[in-house]
């Protein structure tokens, strides 16, 4: 039996330019691959992708658009994230998480399940990385390569 490979790719909703350009070509890099590729994103994404052969996946959920101010709102937000997440992988089922992030702090609902992930980031932290940050990087050191 020959089962293809599911790729289940998380771009962020506000993404532009350069950042929106990279997950065309890891869009395709997944469908060249023969990779079963799901993309994750909002409803203004949508169209782009209606006829590559990715399975377009639309949750406003996880299509935010600024991490909150103040720790305890950020915890709230990255369990609505996760809770939100969740859902999706129960449903798809992946064998591989492909995220691309430009907004510092968001998108980390990824790193908490237990499957292989490929975390882009798109920008530096700036100023003082805060409590979200420092939980932010301790996760990605876990069982995780980070290229630079």
């Amino acid at each position: 039996m020959d089962s293809k490979v599911r790729n289940l790719i998380w771009q962020e909703s506000f993404a532009t330019g350069g950042a929106t350009t990279f997950v065309d070509r890891i869009v395709q890099f997944s469908l060249d691959q023969g990779y079963e590729t799901f993309l994750l994103c909002s409803k203004r994404q949508e169209k782009r992708y209606a006829r590559s052969g990715v399975q377009v996946i639309l949750s406003e959920r996880l299509a935010f658009v600024k991490l909150p101010n103040g720790t305890l709102r950020k915890v709230f937000y990255l369990v609505k994230e996760l809770i939100a997440l969740s859902k999706v992988v129960k449903a798809v089922k992946p064998d591989i998480i492909t995220v691309s992030n430009v907004a510092e702090g968001t998108q980390l609902g990824a790193l908490f399940f237990n499957i292989p992930l490929i975390y882009f980031i798109h920008t530096c932290p700036r100023g003082r990385l805060g409590f979200i940050m420092s939980v932010y990087f301790r996760l990605l050191k876990r069982k995780r390569h980070i290229i630079a």
